[in-house]
């Protein structure tokens, strides 16, 4: 058929030629945009031949490509034609397929699996198939993730197959974490106006409800004065804030002269929003040396006489002891100075109403000191109230040694 088709063309323009020739000598002269040019010397006949010339020569380059299979290009400007299969190439992870060669050829054109070194197509996971997680060869959707997290701030599900969301851990934390909890630093005194304060974690209540910490031993210098006199040292709640985090250093601490108060909800000691962890005896402006141990208790590096050689006689009478304000157990030296054999010195925590108390000491002769003891009492507001049994000339002193950390710090 495609033979038929060329010949019929070609017949074509050589009777046009012959009718030509025996009708028309002249064309008019004759230009137009995109097609040959004529002047009033060309006959028809020479018009005709060389736009036949033209077209054969196209139709012969089209044929021919045609014929040896080299007829695709890739755009109009292609310098180098050639077959499909040449001209298409694959990216990576993708294959071409030529089906029946040297027959009715087609080509295929299909993704690669993907693999850990290999880029390619996956089939997405089912749910369940997350969750077994074992699975090397499907995809794991947003819509998997989502189904695999649980947002429950009570965790009261207790699930294996689930992970929880950052914000049903934090609020499970915070519902969960002991109130007021405390890993006490150890304090030392460095000079007369520092201190060293041992890496330590409190539970602070302030502004942000959070755990603080600090792991190494800071050096805090105390800056109130007034002595002599009680400075407490405190967690500063703003510069915790301006810190934005937990992790603190010597200038998230503050002290001053003002006592803390027991806090039910927070279960700590607070004077606003700062948390009270410590405090400091200054005597002359100086801060009085003063040792720790890590534990309960605080010990001056001297005794302080509270009370030296007082007549207590038969009724009970107030002393202050030299104590923080929060110290409700302090460690005291009393030593009797007798005047005759029988006589007791008694004590009792301020306001109570027992008739005699505890038992302090016995003046067991009539020698002029007795013997001491060393003992802790229970002073709330840091008083205790003496007493002898008998009214004489006796006298008692009574010498504080340290106190004790209350609960909650």
């Amino acid at each position: 058929m495609k033979k038929k088709f060329i010949f019929l063309l070609l017949l074509f323009p050589l009777g046009l030629l012959l009718f030509d020739r025996v009708h028309f000598e002249k064309v008019p002269a004759f230009a137009g945009a995109g097609i040959e040019t004529y002047d009033d010397a060309t006959t028809v006949q020479d018009a005709i031949q060389t736009k036949l010339v033209d077209d054969l020569t196209e139709l012969f380059l089209s044929i021919s490509a045609i014929t040896a299979g080299s007829g695709v290009a890739v755009s109009s400007d292609d310098t180098a034609v050639g077959y499909l299969d040449g001209e298409l190439v694959a990216g990576e992870g993708i294959d071409f397929t030529v089906n029946d060669p040297a027959g009715a050829e087609t080509m295929t054109i299909s993704v690669e699996a993907a693999t850990p070194t290999n880029v390619g197509s996956l089939e997405t996971a089912t749910d369940a198939e997350t969750l077994t997680g074992t699975d090397t060869g499907r995809a794991v959707s947003p819509a998997n993730l989502k189904s695999m997290i649980l947002d429950e701030d009570d965790m009261t599900s207790n699930l294996a197959t689930k992970v929880a969301s950052q914000q049903s851990i934090a609020a499970y934390i915070a519902a969960n974490t002991l109130t007021g909890a405390v890993v006490r630093s150890k304090f030392r005194w460095k000079s007369v106006t520092q201190i060293y304060i041992g890496a330590g974690e409190y539970h602070h209540e302030g502004t942000v409800d959070q755990k603080v910490y600090w792991d190494s031993k800071l050096t805090y210098t105390v800056v109130t004065n007034g002595a002599p006199d009680w400075v407490y040292i405190y967690i500063d709640d703003s510069a915790v804030v301006t810190l934005g985090g937990n992790l603190l250093t010597n200038a998230e601490f503050v002290d001053n002269a003002t006592e803390p108060t027991w806090s039910v909800t927070r279960k700590g000691w607070y004077t606003g929003s700062d948390r009270a962890i410590f405090a400091v005896y200054l005597v002359a402006n100086d801060i009085a040396v003063f040792w720790h141990d890590g534990g309960n208790r605080v010990l001056y590096d001297t005794t302080i006489t509270d009370a030296g050689s007082v007549d207590y006689d038969l009724t009970f009478v107030n002393l202050s002891l030299t104590a923080p304000s929060f110290a409700t157990r302090i460690s005291i030296i009393a030593k009797g100075e007798s005047s005759q054999d029988g006589g007791s010195a008694y004590y009792r925590p301020e306001g109570s109403a027992a008739s005699n108390g505890h038992f302090l000491l016995y003046h067991s002769t009539a020698k002029e000191d007795a013997p001491s003891v060393h003992l802790s009492v229970l002073a709330p507001g840091q008083v205790i109230e003496l007493k002898h049994n008998v009214s004489d000339t006796s006298k008692l002193s009574i010498y504080t040694n340290g106190w004790y950390f209350p609960a909650g710090m």
